[in-house]
């Protein structure tokens, strides 16, 4: 396909070359290069993503719209008090969109919402007390707006509590995910699916969150993927690449193992940003920034590119009015084609965070 020879691809990518073809796509949208499976992330605030999703549906296994918060309310008698919020966020028309062939043939989205679950640590601990409360409202809720299953991001509060640390806590957690996953998959004629966000298994230092091997084995049986959050790798003080490809790699091989993963095994689709960071060094501050920021920044200031090999990713500094030196990574068509490559060679898919941040460009290698 075209990227091979436009440029894009280059360690020594030129600034005008980004800037002439980033935003440019090829037109046959319908066309899907890369062979495994891509979950992308819709927030409701980026307009960009929702357009973003239809124009690439064909490329899309799984979009995930950040529309829901699983909350309790002590208000609220139904389900022991847990409620989802952000439901006036669904777009029908939308979604009948994205379900509809972009040529015939084609294939078409599953719709999986993600619900962010915000509890206190007590209500973290009454879910688990009362689990039918919270799995009604969610399977509910599936039903009713007839999406396709959910990611379900709940893992890291978990982790965040160290919960899963007390055996009864832990048992509680997954006899949950079971029971949840249950519900969900007995509609065999229209199963629906659950997807877990989970934090990394390697992680990026020894205080960040991480998901143990033998908790996540112990799940496996019961969903049908994972979204492995594996970016925003810098601390945010001092510049580091989004998501080292080393890093990447050290991921994959405690998930897969040295024989990679069993077809039986539930499908990963590991991180990828389509954002970057600008790192002020003198601050020792961060702002994330999307392809617009991006454009801005090497119109304003010319930098030049560089190549890191081990990350895999490019990398310019600039420096701005006040004097202070900035490291800006933001990914480009090569950094996410050596990551592509990776995911393709073991096994496993891609999640996009998120949909309509990133250069058009970037499409057209999924």
């Amino acid at each position: 396909l075209e990227p091979r020879r436009s440029g894009l691809m280059e360690k020594s990518c030129s600034v005008a070359t980004i800037y002439e073809k980033g935003r440019q796509f090829y037109e046959d949208t319908a066309i899907k290069r890369f062979q495994g499976s891509v979950l992308g992330y819709v927030t409701p605030w980026n307009r960009g993503g929702y357009e973003a999703a239809v124009r690439f549906r064909s490329k899309l296994t799984h979009v995930s719209p950040v529309w829901y918060q699983l909350k309790r309310d002590a208000k609220v008698t139904a389900n022991d008090g847990f409620v989802l919020t952000g439901g006036h966020d669904v777009n029908q028309t939308w979604i009948k969109e994205l379900r509809m062939p972009a040529k015939k043939g084609a294939a078409v989205p599953r719709i999986v919402p993600r619900v962010m679950v915000e509890l206190t640590p007590k209500d973290l601990v009454a879910m688990l007390e009362h689990q039918e409360g919270p799995i009604a409202a969610l399977v509910d809720e599936v039903e009713q707006q007839q999406f396709d299953g959910l990611v379900l991001e709940v893992v890291m509060q978990w982790v965040s509590v160290n919960g899963l640390a007390n055996d009864g806590f832990r048992a509680a957690a997954f006899h949950f995910v079971k029971s949840l996953a249950a519900v969900l998959h007995a509609d065999t004629k229209h199963k629906k699916d659950l997807i877990l966000a989970v934090p990394p298994v390697v992680p990026q230092a020894y205080n960040r969150p991480f998901l143990e091997l033998e908790h996540l084995q112990a799940l496996a049986p019961s969903v049908d993927g994972w979204s492995v959050m594996t970016y925003d790798y810098a601390d945010g003080q001092n510049a580091a690449p989004n998501s080292p490809l080393t890093w990447l790699q050290q991921n994959l091989d405690l998930l897969l193992g040295p024989e990679g993963a069993p077809s039986s095994a539930p499908a990963f689709w590991m991180g990828v940003n389509f954002y970057g960071y600008d790192f002020d060094t003198k601050a020792r501050s961060s702002k994330a920034i999307t392809s617009t920021d991006y454009f801005k920044l090497l119109s304003r200031h010319q930098p030049d590119l560089e190549w890191e090999e081990d990350p895999g990713e490019h990398v310019f500094r600039y420096t701005a009015a006040g004097g202070a030196e900035h490291i800006v990574y933001y990914p480009t068509p090569r950094s996410l084609e050596v990551r592509l490559e990776q995911f393709q060679k073991r096994g496993v898919g891609v999640s996009i965070w998120e949909l309509g941040q990133g250069l058009e460009r970037f499409f057209d290698l999924l």
